[in-house]
């Protein structure tokens, strides 16, 4: 659990990645300067820095293991729980999207490595392949790779939520209120409640969402 204190706000974060969402959403935090803002975890102070004006932050140890670290927090508290890994349509859409802001974050390693650490972990082209080591490591730990798990009784793949949960839901499974509760939005703002037009309107989101691809 991290802690981020600000203009005398302290709100508890479950993870790096939600962290990081927080500084590019929040616009509190745009007139701040890095010192105003204090982030710890587990009692330990995190280094928080602007780089090229954008709030991040600096962990000390090698890229891989800093990255990979993303990945864990993620697993443990909204993938594994308890320790029994949950289906796609079983997640909240916003912790499901954490994952692909990981897969996001390898295209832009200098707002999360110091120059030092992106230059030891470069191969000897000064490569440094993140998109390739998260890839693997999803289908390590979870069994699918960027392209997503597959969905309802198909074969086929994709890493978007909704079209996840749109086919459990058309298959009867007993799809969480959590997880639900996310799309409400959807349906009121096409006059509707959630609980009467999700199957359709999900399902109707998601096809006119694009398919992740890499």
């Amino acid at each position: 659990m991290y802690q981020l204190s600000f203009a005398r706000l302290s709100p508890s974060i479950g993870t790096l990645l939600e962290v990081l969402a927080v500084f590019r959403t929040d616009a509190r935090l745009l007139e701040l300067e890095s010192s105003e803002i204090v982030l710890q975890h587990g009692g330990r102070p995190v280094q928080v820095i602007r780089h090229n004006g954008a709030l991040t932050v600096r962990r000390p140890g090698t890229a891989r293991d800093v990255f990979l670290s993303l990945i864990d927090e993620v697993d443990g508290a909204y993938f594994r729980p308890d320790g029994v890994l949950q289906a796609a349509w079983q997640i909240r859409r916003s912790h499901w999207n954490l994952l692909y802001d990981a897969f996001d974050l390898t295209s832009k390693p200098r707002l999360i490595f110091s120059s030092e650490q992106v230059e030891a972990a470069a191969d000897a082209r000064g490569r440094l392949d993140l998109f390739e080591l998260v890839q693997c490591e999803c289908q390590c730990r979870f069994g699918f790779r960027y392209a997503g798990p597959e969905y309802g009784r198909t074969r086929h793949r994709n890493g978007r939520h909704e079209v996840h949960v749109a086919y459990a839901l058309a298959e009867g499974w007993a799809v969480p209120e959590s997880v639900l509760y996310e799309y409400q939005p959807v349906c009121q703002h096409r006059g509707r409640s959630y609980k009467l037009c999700w199957p359709a309107l999900i399902l109707f989101d998601a096809r006119h969402q694009p398919v992740r691809q890499r």
